[in-house]
């Protein structure tokens, strides 16, 4: 037992303070493991790593041998990556990821009602996130885009009519 007490910080230099601090510690991270695995985790590699990473700069003085360094430090560094691959993706990415789906679904459909809502939900995205100096770049790039749209709207509107037009004159040359 001794000797595993020998590499968790807090137990090796076998001071009452440090362990009675360290023992609290690991209590507190017990606590943190059981609502949230990942993060639990994370925090109970820390101090290995951190202090493993210390011990690494100090091993000559200390005449400690290289391996005895080396083999905790990446163990608690596997465990760290471990427990940061663990976590799940927060709220923000997910709806990243979904917006992300979302225009590539309005590219394959080509569905002109399915874009403008993927752009409108953008630019609301992007509204929020936007510090104050960037919303009159913002306002402007929104007017061109309404006026690129209305602009869009009056030349099919347009075409239809001449289509109407041209079915009229038709129907008058037929009936003549």
């Amino acid at each position: 037992m001794n000797n595993i007490l020998k590499y968790i910080p807090g137990f090796r230099s076998n001071t009452k303070w440090k362990k009675i601090i360290s023992a609290i510690y690991y209590f507190l991270v017990l606590l943190i493991f059981v609502a949230n695995q990942a993060f639990g985790l994370f925090m109970f590699s820390c101090p290995f790593l951190i202090l493993n990473f210390i011990d690494l700069f100090r091993f000559k003085k200390k005449g400690i041998p290289v391996y005895k360094v080396l083999v905790p430090l990446v163990l608690s560094f596997v465990l760290a990556i471990k427990a940061i691959s663990m976590e799940e993706p927060s709220e923000r990415s997910r709806q990243e990821q979904e917006v992300g789906f979302e225009s590539q679904e309005s590219l394959v459909a080509q569905e002109s009602d399915s874009e403008e809502q993927g752009l409108k939900e953008e630019g609301e995205k992007l509204e929020q996130e936007t510090e104050p100096e960037d919303e009159a770049r913002l306002e402007g790039e929104r007017k061109i885009e309404e006026e690129e749209k209305k602009t869009k709207e009056e030349e099919e509107q347009r075409k239809l009519e001449e289509a109407k037009k041209q079915e009229e004159e038709e129907q008058r040359r037929q009936e003549e």
